[in-house]
Parts: structure tokens; C-alpha cells; sequence
């Protein structure tokens, strides 16, 4: 099981006026792809020329990197490469036949490719190029600098791919995958597989196991526009504790069909499902916050925006989620009662964005909040924080900034994230608050609870939300 861990930099504390002082973190902007829009024309594929030979051996395996909630792989069987991104807007992908005869000194070397772009229909020819580090079995352990030159432009995934354990029984995962694009997935002592998606296209095939945990996978589309067909590859895997299974394939004329399903509902899929977003955590490495919980959306701005509250209802369109409530501006710091528009997720493990007006129509906006691994929160928020203590039947005693607590519980735990409630007195912020709240465990063994409170009986009382240290 891989694990990853969102450090969000220094917190130092929290202020009722709704301003949390956040100090900024480590972590890596860079786009999951980069180019300009320079187009190559179409072209067949290219017949590689052998290079000498080399002592790389080449199996089967797939490895994956994810940026800002974007998952790629390369995934190798027999001797070719493929490289797929599932995004938002439709999949990039490459391929590279005879892989091996273009590695030099650890590298591939300007190895002949096809591939076509997430939002274009045209298939180009161009070069692919990576770093390769081996392992004294003279086996790929993980790849860098992904490169594919296309003429005068080209596509770059700059950091580490490793490798995954693929799963090799797929037909335990049978009746587990959940996908708005599918009616139905199955697959058969691991060789025969058959699917119907959500236009009704028929899709059937054989797999064929290779080393790793890939299959190698032949597959016929009927009864819809993509009726053909396909020669290519099928694995599945875990992932941040999401299992993946994906399959990609080329026909004669390299026309694609490729699928990304998962055992997680997105927040388009669970707003479809259930009417609500998934119970979450997103932050990102400046300090802003986001917790979704039942029908509400709590957003802190960290030291650079605002903090707010909002309730919504059943989207008609699970594609934006607009809501209502109130919060406090930055910098200058008035209540408001605001609006919310969401860009909801379509992708499982995707970041979020949004925009947040007032009703004297400015407006600020959030992008790039990555969803906290669940592996990475506390199942309690049990202990002592600061001067807040939480006793393990949930009660809360202590204080809160320079505010007594009079009474308080914590319940309602959904994927560590819980419900909170509690009154404060002797203080210029006394009142009830309500709200949520989640402890993460962050890189360093550093303990941190981040708790968002609001006061909505009246919008001029302040918002309460950031962080404390653990300190037992």
C-alpha cells in the first residue's frame, strides 16, 4: 500500500475574527503537462530502427505518478510502452513499439511514438524520451523526466513514476466498481471480459496474463460509434487507497478506447448517487482549507482570503454545486452573505476550485485544494490541542484562543471527519458554534487538528477556523 502525506505547512493559530494565521509548505506546482499549442500533422507508425543491444530488461509492470489529482501511467507489455493520463477532458496517451531498442546508458533515446492529446481527435507521430533507474537485476525500478517531442512543442511529466503491485485476481473486484459511465464490468477467471456502458456500446474481449500483474488485451466494441477492434493492455491496482482498474486499446488505424473505473464514487458520481459531495478534507500547501460534509461547505482562505459557510441542495447539474451562506472577508474583515460555486470533481483523487461572491458582488476565488489522503487522518481527535482538550467519550473542555469552553462534544465521525459543537464564554467571540473537525497526521509525526467553526445565528460573529499542535 502506497501512503502519501499533504504537509500543509506551519499553523500557527486561530482568530474569531475568521483570519487563521497559516504559514506556506513545501510542494510541487508543476502542471501535469506543459507545450505550446504547436500541432504536428497526422502520421503513421513509425518503424523503429534497433539500437545496440543493452542488458535493460523490459518486463511487464505499471507505474504511476499523480500531480494535483491527476493520475498517469506508463504501463510496458512485451515490448511495448504505453503512456495514458486519464483527465478531465479525455485521455492523453502515447505508445512506443520496441522500447528496448532505443535505451542508451539507462535512458530511452528518441524512441519513435504515436500519440494523440486529451482534447484533440488527431492522431501525430513524435519521440519519447526518459530517465530509467535500474536495479542491479538490470530491472526498471521507477522512470523520470518523461518527454515527447512533437516538432516544435512537446509534452513533459517531469517527476517519478513507481512502480505499483498490480492485482492479478481480477474477478474478485467483480460488482465493485463504481462508474457513472458503465452499467455494468465483469471479468471471468481472469481471461474473458465483458462490459456495457452507459450508451449501451457492447464491449467483449480475452485477456491474456503477463508478468506483473498486466494482461495484455484484446477487445471488440459493437453496437456503437466505437464499434471495432482493439489490440492493447488492462491492469488494476491500489492506490492512495483507491483501487484502479483501466484498460487502454489501439485498432489498425489507431482509433482508441480506453476506461478508468475505481472503487471509489467521485464527487460528480456520489452528488449523482446520493444528492451530496463526499464527506472530505482538501487543503493545499498555502494554508486554505475546504471540509464537505453532509449538505454543507466550510472554506478558509488561510492567510490570503476569507472564511465561510454554506448550505446547498440538490444539484440539477452535478458538474457545478452552487450554494449559500455567509462568511467573513479578507482583508478587510466584514460578514457577508455569500454565494458559492463549485467546480466539482469529475475524477476520483481530484482537486477542487471555486468562486465565492458577496452580496456586494466581489468575490474571491480557490483552485488547486488536493482531497487529504484518508490514510493520513486520525480515526479520533481525542487529546489535548493547544488548551482544548477532547476526552474520549468526545466532551470538550479548556480553551479556545482566550474564550472558555462552557460545554462541547464531538460525534458523528465520517471518514475522520466529525461534527462538532460547542459554547464559549468569557471572550468578546462567546456564543455556539458548530461546525466540523479532523486531525491529520503530517509528515515529521506531526499531529495537527483543523477545526472550522461557525456561529450562523448571526452573521456578525466571527468565524472560527485553523489548526493546533497536538501536545500529548
Amino acid at each position: 500500500m502506497l501512503k502519501r502525506k499533504l504537509a500543509l505547512g506551519v499553523i500557527c493559530g486561530f482568530t474569531l475574527s475568521g483570519l487563521v494565521a497559516c504559514g506556506g509548505g513545501g510542494g510541487s506546482s508543476e502542471p501535469a503537462s506543459q507545450g505550446n499549442s504547436t500541432t504536428p500533422a497526422p502520421a503513421p507508425i513509425p518503424t523503429p530502427e534497433p539500437s545496440a543491444t543493452n542488458t535493460v530488461k523490459f518486463s511487464a509492470g505499471t507505474y504511476v505518478r499523480e500531480n494535483q489529482g491527476t493520475i498517469s501511467e506508463a504501463v510496458v507489455v512485451d515490448d511495448t510502452m504505453y503512456y495514458v493520463s486519464f483527465e478531465t477532458d479525455g485521455t492523453m496517451w502515447s505508445r512506443v513499439d520496441k522500447v528496448k531498442d532505443y535505451v542508451v546508458a539507462d535512458k530511452i533515446v528518441d524512441a519513435p511514438a504515436v500519440y494523440q492529446l486529451a482534447d484533440q481527435t488527431m492522431v501525430n507521430s513524435g519521440q519519447f524520451d526518459a530517465t530509467l533507474t535500474i536495479n542491479s537485476d538490470k530491472v526498471i525500478s521507477s522512470m523520470t523526466g518523461l518527454a515527447l517531442s512533437m516538432g516544435n512543442s512537446f509534452f513533459l511529466n517531469g517527476n517519478r513514476f513507481n512502480p505499483v503491485e498490480n492485482i492479478t485476481d481480477l474477478s474478485k473486484l467483480n460488482g465493485q466498481w463504481i462508474s457513472s459511465d458503465f452499467r455494468s464490468v465483469q471479468i471471468d477467471g481472469n481471461t474473458t471480459f465483458s462490459a456495457v456502458d452507459a450508451n449501451n456500446c457492447q464491449i467483449s474481449g480475452t485477456l491474456s496474463a503477463k508478468s506483473n500483474g498486466v494482461f495484455a488485451a484484446t477487445l471488440t466494441y459493437s453496437s456503437c460509434d466505437k464499434a471495432g477492434s482493439y489490440e492493447g493492455v488492462l491492469w488494476s491496482y491500489n492506490f492512495n487507497d483507491v483501487t484502479y482498474l483501466k484498460w487502454f486499446g489501439l485498432d489498425n488505424g489507431n482509433k482508441a478506447v480506453s476506461a478508468s473505473l475505481d472503487t471509489v464514487a467521485s464527487e460528480q458520481e456520489q452528488l449523482a448517487l446520493s444528492g451530496k459531495l463526499n464527506t472530505a478534507f482538501y487543503a493545499n500547501t498555502t494554508g486554505k482549507i475546504l471540509f464537505t460534509k453532509s449538505n454543507k461547505v466550510y472554506y478558509s482562505g488561510g492567510n490570503n482570503g476569507g472564511k465561510y459557510f454554506f448550505e446547498y441542495q440538490t444539484p440539477v447539474d452535478v458538474t457545478t454545486l452552487k450554494a449559500t451562506g455567509q462568511g467573513i472577508t479578507w482583508p478587510v474583515k466584514t460578514a457577508v452573505k455569500a454565494s458559492l460555486k463549485l467546480m466539482v470533481p469529475k475524477l476520483t483523487g481530484q482537486a477542487v476550485e471555486g468562486e465565492i461572491t458577496y452580496d456586494t458582488d466581489l468575490s474571491e476565488s480557490f483552485f488547486n485544494l488536493q482531497p487529504v489522503p484518508k490514510q493520513s487522518l486520525l480515526s479520533s481527535v481525542t487529546g489535548n490541542w493547544g488548551e482544548l482538550s477532547i476526552a474520549d467519550n468526545g466532551s470538550l473542555s479548556g480553551k479556545l484562543l482566550d474564550c472558555t469552553v462552557v460545554s462541547g462534544t464531538v460525534s458523528g465521525y465520517e471518514n475522520s471527519i466529525a461534527d462538532i459543537a460547542l459554547e464559549l464564554t468569557s471572550c468578546d467571540g462567546a456564543g455556539s458554534y458548530s461546525g466540523v473537525v479532523t486531525a491529520q497526521d503530517l509528515e515529521k509525526d506531526r499531529l495537527m487538528l483543523f477545526v472550522h467553526l461557525n456561529n450562523n445565528t448571526d452573521v456578525s460573529v466571527g468565524i472560527i477556523s485553523g489548526g493546533l499542535d497536538r501536545t500529548n
